[in-house]
């Protein structure tokens, strides 16, 4: 996972490259990949995925900023700027919006493609038949489906199911941790469940996501089995119910997190609108420029 991580990174990184010129490509190029490659492995090491994140945030702001500089610096060596773009509102619209569309989607790819951590989504399906019983024929709890929600996702359920699983070893193997207590164990489970109500039943959802698509579907049907066996227990004369497993949990085919389709057309839309407005802006801003007046020099004044 290392190495594979570190060499798409850096694979991006000398696709990056191709915005500079060719002249500072061919001198600085491969210095600049063995930098990148180095600094990704420390990062990877120190912090996993929040350390390559950090890098490529500062990478890219970095990398915003010398392309434009040595794009000027190439062109004014050539005495080529003046003519080419910053006297020219609709030229410098063209290069600054087409340096923007580049510089902002190109991130917006690598992070979607690369370095974005995948989730996958596990669900069971279960329904809460009430039971009622003669002599409590006319009470009844309004808050009966909330209670259970509660009760799904609290520490008596996630505890056994912790411990069943293993859990506690599995997720400190992942932070680099020794041991993680059973309280923080269920603090990053109870992160992982969402609970929903099929609308105008009481038909409930269990949702868990996890990186690991069969861990996902382990837990998710360890929840519903441990819940059937605790909830009789807990559960008062008004509260008691029948729990009927409808769908049990399977191993997702696709990952939830991140919908990479949907991502790269927003960030297409997206970067397509601030490339567009960047350009406005500096086309406005070299017309205006071109609207001041040109005060002479003193050794210009006859």
């Amino acid at each position: 996972m290392n190495s594979k991580v570190i060499n798409r990174a850096t694979w991006c990184y000398e696709r990056l490259l191709r915005l500079y010129p060719k002249e500072h490509r061919v001198e600085y190029g491969e210095c600049m990949a063995q930098l990148f490659r180095d600094e990704c492995r420390d990062s990877w090491n120190q912090a996993r995925w929040n350390g390559l994140v950090v890098l490529w945030i500062r990478t890219l702001i970095d990398l915003s900023k010398t392309v434009v500089l040595e794009h000027l610096s190439n062109l004014k060596g050539r005495n080529m700027m003046p003519q080419n773009i910053f006297q020219n509102p609709r030229k410098t619209f063209k290069f600054t919006a087409l340096l923007s569309f580049i510089i902002v989607y190109s991130t917006i790819v690598v992070f979607t493609l690369w370095l974005l951590p995948e989730k996958y989504g596990s669900v069971v399906r279960i329904e809460l038949e009430k039971i009622w019983s003669p002599s409590l024929k006319l009470v009844s709890n309004p808050y009966f489906l909330e209670n259970q929600y509660e009760f799904i996702k609290s520490q008596m359920v996630l505890e056994k199911v912790i411990t069943d699983l293993n859990l506690d070893q599995t997720f400190a193997r992942r932070l680099g941790a020794e041991k993680l207590t059973l309280d923080d164990t269920c603090i990053l489970l109870q992160k992982r469940i969402k609970i929903h109500q099929v609308r105008g039943s009481s038909v409930i959802e269990i949702w868990v996501y996890d990186s690991d698509r069969m861990l996902a579907a382990q837990i998710a049907n360890q929840i519903v089995n441990v819940y059937k066996s605790v909830a009789p227990e807990q559960s008062n004369a008004i509260d008691r119910s029948k729990v009927r497993v409808l769908d049990v949990a399977k191993p997702a085919l696709h990952p939830s997190f991140p919908n990479r389709p949907l991502n790269l057309i927003m960030g297409f839309c997206g970067s397509l609108g601030l490339a567009l407005f960047a350009g406005a802006a500096a086309a406005f801003v070299v017309w205006m420029w071109g609207k001041v007046p040109t005060i002479p020099r003193a050794g210009q004044i006859r």
